[in-house]
């Protein structure tokens, strides 16, 4: 219970750049299974419809995130979304007007859209400010 006496307790801010670093080499790694998806079978049972460009793209994304995250530099887990930000405008400005640079499909949109989004949130969230001491 808060009360003047006992304030209301507080995370310290490397506690909560330490889970966003967490989040980050996690997010980074999930990236990578979806790999599967240029091996897989007919594209009517893919979820993802990724070409091998599309690959590299998500393997760089990933590792320039993953390097992020472990160097505790956010500016790079930024850099990262941005990636995944251009590889998605990209597809959708070539998507429906036949084959495009990256190939793969419009889920592609979708899947970099998704990491774009994460990994800005991660690199770009403003964490509060650390407390002054108590004097």
């Amino acid at each position: 219970m808060k009360t003047a006496a006992n304030p209301a307790p507080t995370r310290d801010t490397s506690d909560l750049e330490a889970g966003l670093f967490r989040a980050a080499t996690w997010l980074a790694v999930s990236a990578l299974p979806f790999l599967v998806f240029i091996l897989s079978g007919p594209t009517q049972f893919r979820l993802v419809i990724l070409s091998p460009a599309g690959g590299a793209v998500l393997v760089a994304g990933a590792a320039l995130a993953y390097a992020g995250a472990r160097l505790r530099r956010r500016p790079v887990i930024a850099l990262a979304g941005v990636v995944f930000a251009l590889a998605a405008l990209l597809q959708l400005a070539q998507f429906g007007r036949g084959p495009t640079l990256l190939g793969g499909g419009g889920s592609m949109i979708a899947l970099f859209g998704a990491f774009c989004v994460g990994f800005l949130a991660l690199g770009l969230v403003r964490l509060p400010a650390p407390a002054s001491p108590a004097r």
